[in-house]
């Protein structure tokens, strides 16, 4: 079956929203960065392009702000306000 058991399904429920906490945490300027890679789709280069920037440096922002996250992520440093 495809259906996850409850308690797994609140443990991913929970998960998605302390990432999405962990996520608002950002400066807007990354937050904009992840927005236009993850959910817009966009290539370094495109991302480059529409934010003024060279693709490398796009690259390696991008690569600082997922592993930002994940230490944040895996290391529970959540500020809850």
């Amino acid at each position: 079956t495809g259906t996850p058991p409850p308690d797994e399904e609140v443990i991913t429920r929970e998960e998605h929203q302390r990432l999405q906490r962990v996520v608002s945490e950002l400066p807007a300027d990354q937050q904009d960065l992840l927005l236009l890679r993850i959910v817009g789709g966009l290539t370094a280069e495109e991302i480059g392009t529409v934010l003024g920037k060279r693709a490398g440096a796009v690259r390696v922002a991008l690569h600082r702000i997922l592993r930002q996250l994940q230490a944040k992520f895996e290391g529970g440093e959540v500020h809850h306000g």
